[in-house]
């Protein structure tokens, strides 16, 4: 697996992921590696702020959904960088490139 693929993989695992994705995208940006940060930092946004949400709830169910959610986008996000496409993920992708796009 080349340093751009890992790049972009990397991104989707969490916090640390948007770091070490960034980190490696530093030296030299790869729009590649820069599409999938930024659709992998919209999600982890949204997820952290569901989960503030629900920390006051503190519902189960709705904490099951979060992270099913977040799960399924993340392995849509994965399969695409896996597989050299560029494509947006559903519903959020659009949004994640047009917001972020400075970054």
């Amino acid at each position: 697996m080349n340093k751009i693929k890992f790049g972009a993989i990397i991104s989707y695992f969490g916090v640390i992921g948007i770091i070490f994705s960034k980190a490696i995208n530093s030296e030299e940006q790869n729009e590649f590696i820069n599409f999938h940060f930024r659709q992998a930092l919209l999600i982890t946004i949204i997820i952290l702020c569901l989960n503030f949400f629900n920390y006051g709830l503190d519902n189960g169910f709705f904490r099951t959904i979060i992270w099913t959610i977040s799960i399924t986008l993340k392995c849509i996000g994965i399969f695409y960088a896996y597989n050299n496409q560029q494509k947006n993920i559903p519903v959020i992708g659009e949004y994640a490139q047009k917001w972020f796009k400075n970054l």
